[in-house]
């Protein structure tokens, strides 16, 4: 039952336990618009006129522990202004999400899948990255490596995809290593960039010299006689 209640105006107080029984809805209005409501169901909806309203959650220590961003169509965890559809902002190190599954049997799982969901596969077609960003010393956003993916054949039965990954070399994104339906290409936009294959014993077992164009088997140094093109020590 109710404890104790009281109006004023336009407000009303109740201290205790308010318990509402029947069929119908439970709606929460102000300024005439259902910002709120209970169905009979028990389902509960913000905001059913789909208004430009936003939801917030606050936690101990964050004001938009979950926020709503009606108007731009985003939420935010811990992120008062997301600028993508799902934006994460935690001010912590480690890790910030955590996917786990309990399941005992021998599948794989957990999982994590980027799906291009496309009317219109084609050939070329990029079906995701993974981008790690951060800042320069001027404070300018930067993109420092990349993973993508892409469609090499969307033809049923005989489908091919690519996969490449890329780093920040010298102030402009620079493929490291690509694989695709023909071959696997290490430094294929040609930069000095070294390969190099360790064993237990050797550094340099298997050495690309990139800038003296060299192939070399156990050994770092690179050969100064002309037209040599690898070596073995």
């Amino acid at each position: 039952g109710v404890a104790d209640s009281s109006t004023s105006g336009s407000s009303a107080s109740v201290q205790g336990d308010m318990i509402v029984r029947g069929q119908t809805n439970l709606l929460l209005d102000t300024a005439g618009t259902t910002r709120a409501a209970f169905d009979s169901s028990g389902n509960f909806v913000f905001n059913e006129a789909s208004n430009d309203q936003d939801f917030r959650i606050e936690s101990d220590g964050a004001t938009h522990m979950l926020f709503v961003d009606a108007g731009n169509n985003r939420v935010g965890i811990g992120e008062a202004s997301p600028d993508v559809p799902l934006h994460l902002t935690t001010s912590s190190t480690g890790t910030a999400v955590k996917a786990e599954s309990s399941n005992a049997s021998s599948s794989a799982g957990p999982g994590l899948v980027l799906y291009r969901n496309s009317s219109s596969p084609a050939d070329n077609d990029e079906t995701g990255s993974v981008t790690f960003e951060g800042r320069n010393d001027a404070s300018e956003d930067v993109a420092y490596a990349l993973i993508q993916s892409r469609i090499m054949d969307a033809s049923d039965g005989t489908e091919d995809g690519a996969l490449s990954i890329s780093a920040m070399f010298g102030g402009t994104n620079r493929s490291r290593i690509d694989f695709n339906n023909t071959e696997t290409n290490v430094n294929q936009s040609g930069q000095n960039l070294d390969f190099r294959v360790e064993t237990d014993s050797k550094t340099h077992a298997l050495f690309v010299d990139a800038g003296n164009n060299q192939v070399l088997f156990n050994t770092s140094s690179a050969r100064s006689t002309s037209g040599v093109t690898s070596a073995f020590q």
